[in-house]
């Protein structure tokens, strides 16, 4: 599978588990307003995220790449 191929794969399981936090708050209460405001905060805000974007080329151009703190 190309790298390309790869990252549009995990970017579209981010947005199934960001769509799984909205179902679990809207349809059985899971978590209140905030929780659900925070917990997706975080996860658009995570590093494979950013990089997975910024590799099929979602940002502009001139935008830099995430730091990579761990070596993905």
């Amino acid at each position: 599978m190309t790298d390309i191929k790869a990252n549009t794969w995990a970017i579209c399981d981010w947005v199934a588990e960001a769509q799984a936090m909205l179902h679990d708050h809207l349809e059985g209460g899971r978590f209140t307003a905030d929780e659900i405001v925070r917990k997706l905060a975080a996860l658009m805000k995570e590093e494979g995220l950013l990089r997975a974007m910024w590799e099929v080329g979602y940002f502009p151009p001139d935008t830099p790449p995430p730091i990579t703190i761990a070596g993905n």
